[in-house]
């Protein structure tokens, strides 16, 4: 599910769609096995509000979620950027919230 949601970001051998990203994301990132860069490729999605609407603090709390699990790219992307104050959450409740837009 999260390559073929890279596949529709990229438009790769598929025509970009990114609500088909994210849905796919979604399913990824909230798996059973819950993939740690699905999370991050979700918060990359909400900071930039591509196939959903653009949400830093979703974006934020996904990103301390991959890098509570050891994600380089997620820790180093918080320590680099500026998050606007975001109404405190269990970090890991954010994948139970969202929702699966469905193309």
């Amino acid at each position: 599910q999260y390559y073929l949601g890279q596949m529709y970001i990229d438009g790769r051998g598929v025509e970009q769609d990114y609500k088909t990203a994210y849905a796919l994301f979604v399913k990824a990132a909230t798996s059973r096995y819950g993939l740690i860069n699905a999370q991050y490729a979700l918060g990359l999605m909400y900071a930039k509000g591509l196939g959903t609407a653009k949400n830093l603090c979703t974006a934020h709390d996904l990103f301390e979620v991959a890098a509570l699990q050891g994600y380089k790219p997620a820790q180093q992307l918080l320590t680099n950027m500026q998050y606007p104050p975001c109404p405190a959450s269990g970090k890991y409740d954010v994948l139970l919230r969202l929702p699966a837009n469905t193309p």
